[in-house]
C-alpha cells in the first residue's frame, strides 16, 4: 500500500534516512535534506514493510504543481516487486503537470536507468561537470589576456550583452577579460571549489568571438591565486549537452567530463 504525506514526523524522517543511507552505500546520493528541507513544496510517497514497519520504497516529488522532479528509491532486498512502478504511478496521479522529470547520476546503479527507460522516460539533456587540471600538457595559447577584478555590477552588463538575458549575480569573484590593448572583450566569474576554481560564467562579447579569447581566459584563471594564496590545481565547470557550442568548445580546450547527470522526461 502506498502512503502519501506532505510533512515528515520524526519517525518517518528516521525511517526514510535509514533507506537513504542504505542506498548511498551502493551509489552516491545527495543529502536527503535537500528534498525534505527544500523551500519549494514537496510530496512524499512511501511503502512500508508489513512486518517491520520500516520504509522499503520512497518517491520524492518536488514542485508538484509546476515542474515535478521526482526521485525513487527502493530497498535492495525488495526490488523486482513492483514497488517502484507503484510509487511512480502514485506520483503521476498526484501532479497536475503534463510531465514528470527525473535526474539520474551516471554513478547510480544501471538498474535505475533501465527502470526509467522501461517506464517511458526519455533523455532530454545531459548535464556534465567537466574538469581541466593544471598539470596537463602545456599548449601554446594566443592571444594573451589579463583578468581584471571587477564588481558584479560591472560584470552584469557584459553578461547581458553576450547572452541577451537578465543576470542574477552569484557569490564569487568577477573579472573583466582584457586583451593586449586593455580592451574588455568579455568577463569570467569564478568561485572556489576545494583546491581549484569552479567557473560558473564565461562570456565573450560577440565582436571578439572565435578569436581564442575564451581559452585564453581559462588559462589566465590558472594564474589567479585562491583565498589561501595558492594557485588553483584545476578548473571545473557545469555545461549542458543542450548547449552544443559551449560543450564542443570546452572539449576542444581539454576539459573532460568527471560526472554526468542524465535528465529524463516522461509525458503523461
Amino acid at each position: 500500500m502506498i502512503h502519501k504525506i506532505t510533512r515528515l514526523n520524526k519517525g518517518l524522517r528516521e525511517s526514510f534516512q535509514t533507506l537513504w543511507n542504505a542506498g548511498s552505500a551502493e551509489s552516491p546520493l545527495p543529502p536527503l535534506s535537500e528534498w525534505t528541507e527544500a523551500e519549494s513544496s514537496a510530496l512524499f510517497f512511501y511503502e512500508t514493510d508489513p512486518v517491520t514497519g520500516g520504509c522499503i520504497g520512497l518517491c520524492l516529488v518536488q514542485d508538484p504543481d509546476s515542474d515535478p522532479w521526482i526521485f525513487i528509491l527502493v530497498a535492495k532486498e525488495h526490488r523486482r516487486k513492483g514497488i517502484a512502478t507503484r510509487l511512480l504511478e502514485a506520483a503521476e496521479d498526484a501532479v497536475s503537470s503534463p510531465a514528470l522529470y527525473y535526474m539520474s547520476n551516471t554513478k547510480e546503479a544501471p538498474a535505475a536507468n533501465a527502470f526509467l527507460k522501461a517506464s517511458g522516460f526519455g533523455i532530454f539533456s545531459r548535464e556534465c561537470i567537466m574538469k581541466l587540471p593544471a598539470d596537463r600538457p602545456e599548449t601554446e595559447i594566443s592571444p594573451s589576456v589579463k583578468l581584471r577584478p571587477c564588481s558584479a555590477n560591472v560584470f552584469q552588463p557584459i553578461y547581458e550583452a553576450c547572452f541577451d538575458l537578465p543576470y542574477q549575480p552569484d557569490e564569487g569573484k568577477f573579472f573583466q577579460i582584457l586583451n593586449g590593448d586593455q580592451t574588455s572583450v568579455g568577463g569570467v566569474a569564478l568561485t572556489e571549489y576545494k583546491n581549484g576554481w569552479f567557473l560558473f560564467d564565461l562570456c565573450i562579447l560577440p565582436k571578439y568571438r572565435k578569436k581564442g579569447y575564451a581559452q585564453a581566459a581559462v588559462e589566465a584563471a590558472f594564474r589567479e591565486p585562491l583565498e589561501n594564496g595558492n594557485l588553483p590545481d584545476s578548473i571545473l565547470l557545469h555545461v549542458s549537452s543542450l548547449n552544443a557550442p559551449a560543450f564542443a568548445l570546452y572539449e576542444k580546450m581539454g576539459f573532460q567530463a568527471v560526472e554526468e547527470n542524465i535528465l529524463y522526461e516522461r509525458m503523461k
